[in-house]
């Protein structure tokens, strides 16, 4: 059963196989879908999906894009996607709406989901007041929109942490670092990796870096500092 409690002022979030397990991510992204088809008064959408490191991360996202993939939705599949890469990505490719598997700052027991809309040129997160209170209650109340015949289709995005790295540079104006520097990175082996080592590769040849904690720690069981 799932918990109501995992239903947040801002995202879905609990204890993974206690609170919610990978049999409730149909329903979870179901009652999700249904909130932007209502939204949108209509059931052809552009939906982008990312996820963070967390072990339990890879088959909640393998479940919510076979789920998106049995509507008439094109999934900008992102896989490993930081959550402000991931809001980024929305507007990027202009979709309607995105999807993020992750618990943000909790520990690696617990994950979850966040998602949001795109209104123009912004993004528009779901609270309780705006959009939650439907998932909650479509989620609970098994209120889904249908299965189609018609099937969804995938694109796929994964090289996006160089897309953002890019993109970023050249709205700061594409600087130029002048000099050399020794510089010592602690990535914490959280997702910020995925975007330091392509600036650092690709906009900063006379940067001297050295790197600790750099690998994706899913299960969080890495002690620094």
């Amino acid at each position: 059963m799932i918990n109501p409690a995992i239903f947040k002022a801002y995202d879905i979030r609990g204890v993974y196989n206690k609170d919610f397990a990978v049999e409730d991510v149909a329903k979870i992204i179901r009652g999700i879908y249904k909130f932007f088809s209502d939204y949108f008064g209509r059931q052809e959408l552009v939906i982008n999906l990312g996820r963070d490191m967390r072990k339990s991360s890879p088959e909640i996202y393998e479940s919510a894009l076979n789920t998106l993939l049995k509507y008439p939705v094109k999934v900008i599949d992102l896989d490993l996607c930081s959550t402000p890469a991931f809001y980024y990505s929305v507007l990027k490719f202009s979709a309607d709406a995105g999807i993020q598997i992750t618990a943000s700052h909790n520990p690696g027991e617990y994950n979850g989901i966040k998602f949001v809309m795109r209104k123009d040129d912004r993004i528009v997160k779901v609270s309780g007041a705006f959009g939650m209170d439907q998932v909650k209650e479509n989620v609970l109340s098994e209120s889904f929109v249908s299965y189609q015949e018609k099937s969804g289709q995938q694109e796929s995005h994964h090289n996006f942490d160089n897309v953002y790295v890019d993109d970023t540079v050249a709205y700061m104006g594409n600087p130029v670092y002048k000099g050399k520097y020794k510089i010592a990175v602690d990535s914490a082996n959280a997702m910020g990796i995925l975007y330091l080592k392509p600036f650092f590769e690709k906009y900063s040849q006379n940067f001297e870096v050295s790197y600790i904690n750099q690998e994706l720690d899913g299960s969080f069981s890495s002690s620094f500092g």
